[in-house]
């Protein structure tokens, strides 16, 4: 018979508890869990000992922060981990050199080995990132402090130029215009937009954005509405209307909205986001009348397996429906399953006749299972 894993001999006994792994045949162990070592794995590894060898208990690795033959010795603070042998650290972040040692305060991460900084923190440079780069520059080399990045508006290798007035981002090597503040064009940016203009074409002026809504054209010149009268916005490049005023939809805004829609419906096919009170449909043109007991839907109507329903549902509403206020009402349907106080019928709008005491839970028929004193019949009379 086959042992599995940490069980042996004939019988499938276990193995020692501190053996990982035992020989099938006489029990020995081949191999200790990590901290215990000997011939049946009975010994503890020395303290600080990550793992030891199960012959002779010599400690292989050390506990994090500890190092020497027995680990015994401690690492120096900051050390993520030293060598079992030496001694010597892998350094934390922002820590370098054989101590440790905290890189300068200005220094994103310096040299393990000796502690030099690597890579300075925007803003400074040099050997040890003592110096500061120049006041419009955003990052500088290290090496020389010359600038790799200007703040905007400013140009030069240290930054200590200003570009052209009405110029937002210049060439950082000769002060060339890149883009213009609002209003403004041209090479050097001094060329002013047309006045019904907020944002135009750094080359040639025409406009790329009109300062009013209803506008189009090179300088913003023509109204949208002149050709298109119920037309709000249109393209700046050529007048397609793209906007129609509220209430109206179509390619030149020739239909009206439906009397149900609520705000403005979709200009490419008339179709309403939200629905008034009572309406229903993707165009909101459909009466909301299901049961003559309910209310109206006064919710958005949202469309569902060829039906329409209101999103919203709440306890004792149907569909946003309300229920009949003497029903416990079904939400899919709205018939009640269950009548309040003396009424019956589908819609509980029937009332029990006089003289009975306890209306029969069988909703439909009227009849009673209770008589006032006196009085008898399934259906009382007065």
């Amino acid at each position: 018979m086959m042992c599995r894993e940490r069980y042996w001999g004939p019988s499938c006994e276990k193995c020692n508890r501190d053996c990982y792994k035992c020989n099938k045949t006489d029990g020995s162990c081949l191999d200790c869990f990590y901290g215990y070592w000997g011939l049946s794995c009975e010994e503890q590894c020395k303290t600080n000992c990550k793992y030891c060898d199960t012959t002779d208990g010599s400690c292989l690795k050390c506990d994090e922060g500890y190092w020497g033959p027995s680990c015994d010795e401690t690492c120096t603070a900051n050390c993520v981990e030293c060598n079992k042998t030496d001694g010597t650290c892998v350094c934390r972040g922002r820590y370098g050199g054989p101590s440790c040692k905290k890189c300068s305060s200005n220094c994103n991460f310096c040299n393990k080995t000796d502690g030099s900084c690597l890579d300075c923190v925007n803003g400074y440079w040099g050997l040890s990132c003592e110096e500061q780069c120049n006041t419009y520059c955003k990052y500088c080399d290290k090496a020389d402090g010359s600038c790799l990045k200007c703040d905007e508006g400013y140009w030069g290798s240290s930054c200590d130029k200003t570009c052209n007035a009405n110029c937002r981002k210049c060439n950082q090597a000769d002060g060339s215009c890149l883009s213009c503040d609002d209003s403004y064009w041209g090479p050097s940016c001094d060329e002013t937009c047309n006045a019904n203009c907020v944002e135009c074409n750094k080359t040639d002026g025409s406009c790329v954005r009109c300062k009013n809504k209803g506008y189009w054209g090179t300088s913003c010149e023509n109204e949208c509405s002149y050709n298109l009268p119920n037309c709000e916005d249109c393209e700046i490049k050529n007048g397609k209307c793209i906007e129609c005023k509220p209430g109206l939809w179509g390619p030149n805004c020739e239909y009206n909205c439906s009397v149900g829609c609520s705000g403005k419906c979709a200009k490419s096919n008339g179709l309403c986001p939200l629905c008034l009170a009572g309406f229903w449909g993707e165009t909101c043109k459909n009466i909301f009348n299901k049961n003559p007991l309910c209310e109206q839907c006064t919710g958005v109507i949202e469309y569902f397996n060829k039906e329409y329903f209101c999103v919203i549902e709440i306890e004792g509403r149907v569909n946003n429906i309300a229920c009949n206020p003497w029903c416990e009402c079904n939400k899919d349907g709205g018939q009640c399953f269950k009548c309040i106080g003396d009424l019956w019928g589908e819609f509980c709008n029937y009332e029990c006749l006089l003289r009975c005491a306890e209306p029969s839970s069988e909703m439909y028929n009227g009849t009673c299972n209770g008589c006032e004193k006196g009085y008898w019949g399934e259906k009382v009379q007065s």
